[in-house]
C-alpha cells in the first residue's frame, strides 16, 4: 500500500493495548542523510491546538497503517 503524507495525516492513531484513540498524525520524521522512515508524532484529538499534547511514537511501535487508522504498540503491550 503506497499513500503521502496528506493521506495519513487524516489517519486516527489507535492502541492496539486498549483500543484508545491517540489522535491524529500529524507529522512524520525521517532521518538525514539515510533517508529511513522514523516515526510519526501524535496530536491528542482534545483540547485547542496550543493545548493538545503531542506524542512521538517510532516506527518499531507501529503495528499496521491501514485504510482507516494507525494501529500502534504502546509500551504496556510490550
Amino acid at each position: 500500500m503506497e499513500f503521502n503524507f496528506s493521506q495519513l495525516k487524516q489517519k486516527d492513531v489507535i492502541s492496539l493495548s486498549d483500543g484508545k484513540n491517540l489522535g491524529k498524525v500529524c507529522d512524520i520524521t525521517v532521518s538525514y542523510p539515510e533517508n529511513n522512515f522514523v516515526g510519526i508524532t501524535v496530536t491528542g484529538c482534545k483540547g485547542f491546538r496550543f493545548s493538545k499534547q503531542e506524542i512521538f511514537i517510532p516506527i518499531k511501535q507501529v503495528a499496521k497503517i491501514g485504510e482507516d487508522a494507525v494501529l500502534v504498540r504502546t509500551e504496556r503491550d510490550k
